[in-house]
């Protein structure tokens, strides 16, 4: 418990010292003691370079990585510098202050600047802090210490009393007998998801960009041209995959706050844990339409032998999403009418032309009930037990979607629903 008021203590320190500013040569964002956040300033180009760092264990070990969308030669260097850092286990025994210190000076070097360095007060005070129990203070110093500890541990389980998820606060339905823990608006369940998320989306792009370095530096033979253009297109790629997977992140975080989900309108469910392949169970449709009435008969029915009580969607995200529209299809119950082909459902929105990056998740699955309602969509209650196969229903999508390409998409007429 003693590490953790240090490690607090030298954060508080850290913010203080480089509080957030614009255009500071470094300044710390965020710092808590799961995380911390900050930005140095490229001395050259004056881009913002974030160094981020996750603390996995109290009070020294730590995962650092960047967010920023930087250049190759910076992206390089950082990459580098983190590795050696991740890398030496040695490095658990030295402070988050002396870490940081390691970046800046690395980075320093890099840009071929001074003008930014840790003060050496700073620097000491974080040495004398970490510093082992047994390193020689005499008994008196030690029975000092013992007592401080004591103190130190009765206030730290205070303020696990008082901090931990926020008890008081994320009990919504406490009156109602009901325990439910929220963190910034989001189940606990969800967000711990999110956060398994975070990690291995770090986690990757670290292995991405020393994968990259490795190449680069082991690969000495000329490049050709069709060479040199399929490395651009894949650094291309690349790029597109860290936006599209960062759109995705916030988008299933604004789901997780969302009132209409929290109602339970639908759920969300990642299949194997992927950003890029949902499974939406949508279970309120307008209780005036046809469709509404057969899923009330679906759930009655004694052939619904899986006692199915929604609608299952897929959706399927690429690389180049939200500039790209994912692919949506109904898997289960078949359902006919309403703008679904053999599962796909095709509709202006979901194809390059109508789609627009604006578009959030949650409107696309508002927009894609409405449709189904109004377009007169009906479950075919004689199949309740069969599903869509993904393969006819990109068929079914790619057939549509050219004929529309050649004739233009158009709106059906009002008598159609």
């Amino acid at each position: 418990m003693r590490s953790l008021q240090a490690l607090k203590e030298e954060l508080r320190v850290l913010e203080q010292y480089f509080p957030k500013r614009t255009n500071a040569p470094f300044s710390i964002v965020s710092s808590s003691v799961d995380d911390i956040t900050s930005i140095y300033r490229d001395p050259i180009n004056q881009r913002s370079i974030s160094i981020c760092c996750k603390i996995i264990e109290v009070p020294n070990k730590c995962l650092w990585y960047t967010e920023s969308d930087n250049n190759d030669d910076v992206q390089e260097q950082l990459t580098s510098i983190f590795d050696e850092l991740n890398s030496n286990t040695s490095n658990e025994t030295r402070s988050v202050t002396l870490q940081l210190e390691f970046v800046i000076e690395r980075l320093n070097t890099f840009f071929n600047t001074s003008n930014l360095s840790l003060p050496s007060h700073l620097i000491t005070t974080t040495e004398n802090r970490v510093e082992p129990e047994d390193s020689g203070v005499d008994q008196e110093e030690e029975d000092d210490d013992d007592d401080d500890e004591t103190e130190q541990q009765q206030q730290h389980h205070h303020e696990q009393d008082q901090c931990s998820l926020d008890d008081d606060d994320n009990n919504k339905a406490q009156q109602t007998g009901q325990l439910t823990k929220d963190i910034d608006g989001i189940s606990l369940e969800n967000w711990q998801l999110l956060e398994t998320l975070k990690y291995k989306r770090i986690n990757e792009s670290a292995q991405k960009n020393h994968e990259k370095i490795y190449t680069n530096k082991n690969n000495n033979q000329p490049v050709r041209k069709d060479a040199a253009s399929s490395l651009s297109s894949s650094s291309m790629s690349s790029s597109s995959s860290v936006q599209a997977t960062d759109r995705l992140m916030k988008e299933l975080r604004d789901i997780f706050r969302s009132q209409s989900y929290k109602n339970g309108d639908y759920i969300i469910e990642l299949v194997d844990e992927s950003l890029y392949e949902w499974n939406v169970k949508l279970y309120h449709v307008d209780k005036d339409s046809k469709l509404y009435v057969d899923l009330e008969q679906m759930k009655l029915s004694e052939k619904n032998i899986d006692k199915l009580d929604h609608i299952l969607l897929s959706l399927t995200f690429n690389d180049t999403y939200p500039f790209a529209p994912p692919f949506v299809r109904v898997i289960r119950p078949i359902i006919t009418g309403g703008h679904v082909y053999s599962g796909a459902i095709c509709m202006e929105l979901l194809t390059r032309q109508g789609w627009s990056s604006a578009y959030s998740v949650e409107s696309l699955l508002f927009q894609i009930v409405a449709t189904l309602c109004k377009a007169g969509a009906r479950i075919d209650l004689s199949s309740l037990n069969e599903s869509f196969s993904l393969q006819r229903a990109q068929q079914a999508f790619r057939h549509i979607s050219s004929v529309h390409e050649k004739s233009g998409w158009y709106t059906a007429p009002k008598a159609d629903g």
